[in-house]
């Protein structure tokens, strides 16, 4: 992932990225997030990491068997919401 966000970065132009610690909301998910925001890039570039987690989508509900199968499913942050968010900022761009 890192690579691929690399990749993606250096292709939009960005200069590096600022990183900040999403607080740690739901401790017993077992695992935390970060925001790497982009600088520099001529179009908006952001990348959460998730650290403890499962191949799971963060905010959404706790697996009967996650935990076991698959891992826990990170809530410090709504993954659908930032989608959202993505989504209605590009429609209001003269562009959009």
């Amino acid at each position: 992932v890192a690579e691929t966000a690399a990749r993606l970065a250096a292709r939009n132009g960005c200069e590096g990225f600022d990183e900040r610690a999403i607080p740690d909301r739901v401790t017993s998910d077992e695992s935390t997030a970060a925001l790497r925001e982009y600088q520099g890039c001529e179009q908006p570039f952001l990348h959460y990491v998730v650290e403890g987690a499962g191949h799971t989508w963060p905010g959404s509900g706790q697996l009967r068997l996650g935990g076991s199968l698959i891992g826990m499913t990170n809530q410090d942050f709504s993954a659908t919401r930032v989608v959202e968010r993505f989504f209605k900022a590009l429609a209001a761009t003269p562009e959009g």
